[in-house]
């Protein structure tokens, strides 16, 4: 079967428990900041389980979820030292 390499908020990888957790623990601690990161190997469903989540809590208006595209800054690392050989 072939997948496509795309978040999705349709279940195709079994991650909706974990969806389900987080928008729990998202919504039973409104007053307290929470960081939730996750972790695993490429196409593992990082990114659909975000987008389920994110789905989950669209229609909540007390929940605001952003979106950082992290491929975006790949490489990032490498300017600065890059900037700092060229004043050498």
């Amino acid at each position: 079967m072939y997948l496509n390499d795309h978040e999705t908020a349709v279940d195709l990888l079994y991650c909706e428990a974990a969806a389900k957790t987080i928008v729990r623990l998202i919504r039973s601690t409104p007053n307290t900041p929470v960081t939730i990161g996750v972790h695993g190997e490429w196409g593992a469903g990082k990114s659909s389980l975000l987008k389920m989540a994110s789905t989950a809590l669209a229609t909540d208006d007390k929940a605001l979820c952003l979106w950082f595209n992290g491929w975006a800054f790949e490489g990032f690392e490498d300017a600065p030292a890059q900037n700092k050989a060229e004043r050498s």
